[in-house]
C-alpha cells in the first residue's frame, strides 16, 4: 500500500498548487479565440455553450487574449452563443463534443445590435486541432451505420485506425461469448492495449488480448482510440488507449429496435460440401433488441436502456475416423487390402527391442491379447457410417455427425445522468452479459461442451466546476467476470469405472470424464484446459483537477487499478486433470518400418501405452495486485496558431501476490522452489524489481490554415500487461506428471494405469524440483 500513500501525497500537493486534472477522456472542450471583424482579439465576449440534447447551459468569458475555452463536456452536441455589446450574436450550432478531443471554434464578431444574430452551422467533422497525439474517435452514427461482423462488434472498425492490423478472433467461443477482437498496433502485441468503458477499466486478466465487456454498438456514443503521443492522463497502455462512451438519455424520448439476421439460404455452401456432395449446414444467427433513452426530469435526470441477444444455431458436419468392426476385434486387413507391403502388423511380445519381432499372421491380432478395457472402451466408439471416404486415407473408417453450436447471449445496459446543476453533472453505469454457450464436441458424446459466462459492469462518476476555472472530476468503476466451461463428460469418472487406476480423481469432480486416449482413433478428447472456472475483478479509481491560468490549462490527477484473479484451470499437463494415454505406432512396428496410424490403435488393443499424462492443481490459482499512476499534464496555448501539450507521468506496478501468501521462485543454485509466505519465506521471495516508470510527453501542433495542422510530439508508453497472466502458476501448484517409454517399450499397461502423483508439502516454503 506504499505506493497508494506515494500517490495520494503528489496529488495533494498539486492540489495546493497548480491543481491537478482528469485522466481519462471522459469529457470534450470546446476551445477558441473570439476576434472583432479586423482580426483583433476580443475580449470580455460572454459565451454559453448550451447541450441540445439536455438544455444544460455553461456560461465563460474571454480572456484578455480573446481566447476562451468550455472544459469537461459530456459528449454530446452542442450550440455556442457569444454576445458583446455593440457585436451582432453570433451563433455556432451542431458543434460534436466527443470524448478526449478539444474542438477549436473561432469566432469572428460583426458590428451590429445585439438583436441581431449571425449563425454558422458547423461541420459535421472538425479538424483535431489542440492535441498532439495520434487518434481516431468513431462516433455512434459511425458505429451504428458502418459495417461490422457478425457479432456487430465496434472492434471490427479498428482496422480503419493507422498503424493497426486487422483485427481478428483468438480463443473458443465457449469462454470468449463476447467475441472480443485482438489486434497488433503500431507493431506493439495486443495483451498492451487498454481499453476502458466510462472509465472503468475493460480486461480479461486471464487473457488480457481481450477487453472484459464488449460493449453493444447501439449502445455507444463514442470511442476514441489514441495510438501516438498520447497526452500524460493516457496511460497504462503500449499500444492503442481505448475509451468508450455510452449513450446517456436526452430530453427528447428516443428509442430504436434492430434485428440482423442470417441463414443458410443467404449463403453458399462451402468447398468440402460440394466435394462429397453434401448439403450445406443449417444457420440461423439473429441479433435483435431495442434502445430507448429520455428525460426522468425534464432538463435534469435522464436515463438510456438498451437489451441485446444473439440467438445463434450454426450446424455443422463433425467428421471422424472411428474402428471398423473388424478392427474391433483385432483384424487389420481392411488397412493391409489398402497399403500393401507398406503396413505391416508386428508381435511386440515376441521381442523385447524393435529388432527380431514376429508379425501377427493375418494382420490379425489374437482376441486373447486385447485388453479387457480396451474392449470396454469401445462401447464409446460408434461404427463408420458413411460409404465415402471423407479424410482420403483409403479405409472406410468415416463417421460422420450433424452437431449445432448453440450461443445465447443477453447484454443489459443502463445508464442514469443526474444534473444536478449547471456545475455539477452525476451520472452512473451499469451492464450485464449473461451467456451460455454449447461447443467443443468430441467423439463419443451428442452433447457439447457448455460454458456460462456472466460479465458484470458498474460506474459512477461525475465532473464539478468548482469556479470560474477549476473543475473536478472523478469516477469509480468495477469489472467482474464469473465463468465455468465443462466438457460433455464432466461430472462422471469414467476412466475409474472403466477400471484404469490414477486417472480422474475420486476427491475432486473437476478431474471427471473420459481420459484420452490418442491411439489413431482418438477418443476422450475434451480439451486439457476443461473444466475451468474463473472469478475476476478489476477495480478502477480515477480523480483530478483542472485549473486554468493564463493561456495554461493544468491537469493533475491519478489513477489507482486493482486486479484480481482467482482461477482453476489446468493447461500445462497434454491430457488435463482426467489424464490421458498415448500409443505410438512403434508398439506394434520394428526398426526400419515406418508405422501407420493403425499401429497405434494395434498398440491401444494390447494395452500397451507409449506414454500418459495427468495435471494435478493443489490449489487455485491466484493473483492479487495494483496498478497505479499519477501525472500532471499542461496544455500550453502559445498564441492562436500553437499550442503545446506537455506533460509527465509516473506509473507503478507493485509486484503481485496470491490470495493468502506471496509468490514463488526457482532457486537455481539448489533448484528448489521457494514459496512466499510460508515457511519464513518472504512474501517476494528475494525478487528485486523496478515499479516505478516514467513517462515524459511532449507534443507541438502548429495550425498553418483553418484546413491544415501540423503536428509532432514525443512520448514513452508502458506494457499494462497483467502479473496474473504469466504468473498464473506452475509446480508445485501445478503438477504436470508424465512419462515416455523407450522408442519401442510401453510405459505401462492400462489395467496398472496412472502412478499415484506425487504432490509436494509446502508448508515449510521449499520444495525441490523433481528430476
Amino acid at each position: 500500500m506504499r505506493f497508494l500513500a506515494a500517490m495520494a501525497i503528489v496529488v495533494a500537493t498539486g492540489w495546493l498548487g497548480s491543481p491537478p486534472a482528469l485522466g481519462q477522456a471522459l469529457y470534450g472542450s470546446i476551445v477558441g479565440t473570439v476576434t472583432d471583424a479586423q482580426g483583433a482579439v476580443a475580449p470580455g465576449v460572454v459565451l454559453t455553450a448550451t447541450n441540445t440534447g439536455t438544455e444544460l447551459k455553461v456560461e465563460v468569458t474571454s480572456e484578455a487574449d480573446g481566447s476562451y475555452a468550455f472544459r469537461n463536456l459530456l459528449p454530446g452536441t452542442y450550440t455556442v452563443l457569444a454576445t458583446l455589446p455593440g457585436f451582432r450574436e453570433h451563433q455556432e450550432k451542431n458543434i460534436p463534443v466527443g470524448a478526449g478531443n478539444p474542438v477549436r471554434i473561432n469566432i469572428k464578431l460583426e458590428l451590429g445590435t445585439v438583436s441581431e444574430r449571425v449563425e454558422v452551422l458547423s461541420q459535421t467533422t472538425l479538424l483535431q486541432t489542440d492535441k498532439a497525439d495520434i487518434s481516431t474517435v468513431l462516433t455512434s452514427k459511425e458505429i451504428v451505420n458502418m459495417p461490422l461482423n457478425q457479432y456487430r462488434n465496434y472492434q471490427a472498425l479498428i482496422n480503419l485506425v493507422p498503424g493497426a492490423t486487422p483485427a481478428q478472433f483468438q480463443n473458443a467461443e465457449i469462454d470468449t461469448p463476447g467475441r472480443s477482437l485482438r489486434t497488433w498496433v503500431n507493431g506493439t502485441q495486443p495483451n498492451s492495449n487498454a481499453t476502458r468503458i466510462d472509465g472503468a477499466v475493460s480486461v480479461n486478466i486471464w487473457l488480457p488480448h481481450h477487453v472484459g465487456y464488449v460493449q453493444p454498438a447501439e449502445t455507444i456514443d463514442t470511442v476514441n482510440m489514441s495510438t501516438n503521443n498520447f497526452d500524460a492522463d493516457l496511460g497504462m497502455a503500449a499500444g492503442a488507449a481505448t475509451t468508450v462512451i455510452t449513450k446517456s438519455g436526452t430530453n427528447q424520448l428516443k428509442g430504436s429496435a434492430f434485428e440482423f439476421y442470417n441463414s443458410e439460404k443467404m449463403n453458399a455452401n462451402s468447398l468440402f460440401n460440394d466435394a462429397f456432395n453434401l448439403p450445406k449446414s443449417p444457420l440461423s444467427h439473429n441479433i435483435y433488441g431495442g434502445t430507448l433513452g429520455g428525460p426522468l426530469v425534464r432538463n435534469k435526470l435522464f436515463y438510456f436502456g438498451s437489451w441485446e441477444h444473439l440467438r445463434d444455431r450454426r450446424g455443422f458436419n463433425d467428421n471422424y475416423v472411428v474402428p471398423t468392426a473388424k478392427m474391433r476385434g483385432g483384424d487389420f486387413t481392411e488397412v493391409a487390402a489398402a497399403y500393401g507391403s507398406k503396413f505391416q502388423l508386428y508381435n511386440p511380445f515376441t521381442a523385447t527391442g524393435g529388432t527380431g519381432r514376429d508379425v501377427f499372421p493375418g494382420f490379425t491380432i489374437p482376441s486373447g491379447l486385447i485388453s479387457p478395457i480396451a474392449k470396454a472402451i469401445m462401447n464409446y466408439y460408434p461404427l463408420p457410417n458413411t460409404a465415402q471416404d471423407l479424410n482420403s486415407n483409403q479405409v472406410l473408417d468415416d463417421y460422420t455427425i450433424p452437431r449445432t453450436v448453440e450461443v445465447d447471449r443477453d447484454n443489459y445496459d443502463a445508464k442514469i445522468t443526474y444534473q444536478r446543476t449547471a456545475a455539477h453533472q452525476i451520472w452512473g453505469k451499469f451492464a450485464l452479459l449473461n451467456a451460455n454457450v454449447v461447443q467443443n464436441f468430441i467423439l463419443g458424446f451428442d452433447n457439447g461442451s457448455l460454458g456460462h459466462t456472466r460479465v458484470y459492469v458498474g460506474t459512477v462518476g461525475h465532473t464539478w466546476t468548482l469556479g470560474k476555472s477549476m473543475v473536478l472530476d472523478g469516477n469509480f468503476g468495477l469489472d467482474i467476470q464469473k465463468q465455468n466451461v465443462k466438457g460433455p463428460d464432466y461430472g462422471k469418472n469414467i476412466g475409474l469405472d472403466l477400471g484404469i487406476p490414477g486417472v480422474n480423481d475420486p476427491n475432486d469432480i473437476r478431474a471427471s470424464g473420459m481420459p484420452t486416449f490418442e491411439n489413431g482413433y482418438t477418443i476422450g478428447g475434451t480439451p486439457n484446459w476443461m473444466p475451468l472456472f474463473r472469478d475476476e475483478r478489476t477495480y478502477t479509481f480515477s480523480s483530478a483537477l483542472t485549473r486554468a491560468f493564463a493561456q495554461h490549462d493544468v491537469r493533475v490527477g491519478v489513477d489507482v487499478v486493482r486486479l484480481e484473479l482467482t482461477h482453476r484451470q489446468a493447461e500445462f499437463g497434454t491430457y488435463g486433470l482426467r489424464g490421458g494415454f498415448g500409443f505410438s505406432g512403434n508398439t506394434t512396428g520394428a526398426s526400419g518400418y515406418t508405422s501407420l496410424a493403425w499401429n497405434q490403435f494395434a498398440g491401444f488393443l494390447l494395452g500397451l501405452p507409449s506414454s500418459y499424462a495427468k495435471d494435478v492443481q493443489t490449489e487455485d490459482q491466484t493473483g492479487r495486485e495494483w496498478q497505479g499512476a499519477v501525472y500532471i499534464r499542461d496544455r500550453w496555448n502559445v498564441g492562436p496558431k500553437l499550442t503545446f501539450n506537455l506533460g509527465l507521468r509516473t506509473e507503478f506496478y507493485p509486484l503481485m501476490h496470491r490470495a493468502n501468501r506471496g509468490l514463488e521462485r526457482l532457486d537455481y543454485n539448489t533448484y528448489t522452489v521457494l514459496i512466499g509466505g510460508l515457511g519464513g519465506v518472504p512474501d517476494d521471495v528475494g525478487i528485486n524489481l523496478k515499479t516505478m516508470y516514467f513517462a515524459p510527453r511532449v507534443g507541438g501542433i502548429y495550425r498553418l490554415t483553418e484546413n491544415s495542422v501540423f503536428r509532432a510530439g514525443y512520448g514513452r508508453t508502458i506494457n499494462p500487461l497483467p502479473w496474473s497472466r504469466p504468473m498464473r502458476g506452475s509446480f508445485p501448484q501445478d503438477i504436470n506428471f508424465n512419462a515416455s517409454a523407450e522408442q519401442f517399450a510401453s510405459v505401462t499397461t492400462l489395467a496398472s494405469g496412472i502412478p499415484r502423483v506425487p504432490v509436494p508439502d509446502i508448508s515449510s516454503g521449499h520444495v525441490l524440483l523433481p528430476p
